[in-house]
């Protein structure tokens, strides 16, 4: 199943304190609603797959800075009926559709919030690479 749009509805990024210390970040890709839409530009039924997306900055088991974004992912499929009907049974996507939207969701939210973090001087939120001295 192609996922053929991206669409960010929210965007929130809040620095609650100033970081002492270590700070882990906790990232997490939680799909929230499934519905059927209709793309009129192709005549097509597409599904709608809500999502939201969170970077928690902790300290000392602290609460110190969040990043959340909301969106939806557009995907078309023949069989958007079997796969509402899945959501609606078991609350989750179809395996295969699942990996597919979560992996999405992580490479066009983390790319986001490494500029967010960076604005609010927060460290990125994943780990990035670095030169280092070579050892003689």
């Amino acid at each position: 199943m192609p996922i053929v749009g991206f669409l960010l509805n929210e965007v929130s990024g809040k620095k609650i304190t100033e970081i002492q210390g270590g700070v882990s970040v906790a990232n997490n890709a939680d799909i929230k609603s499934v519905k059927k839409e209709q793309i009129k530009k192709f005549n097509q039924d597409a599904i709608s797959i809500g999502f939201e997306f969170s970077s928690t900055y902790t300290s000392e088991d602290e609460e110190i800075a969040k990043i959340i974004m909301k969106g939806n992912l557009i995907a078309i499929d023949e069989d958007t009926d079997k796969i509402l009907e899945f959501w609606k049974k078991n609350k989750e996507l179809p395996e295969n559709l699942h990996i597919e939207a979560i992996n999405i969701i992580l490479r066009k939210c983390l790319t986001k919030i490494m500029l967010i973090s960076d604005e609010l001087q927060l460290p990125p939120p994943i780990g990035l690479p670095f030169a280092t001295k070579k050892e003689k």
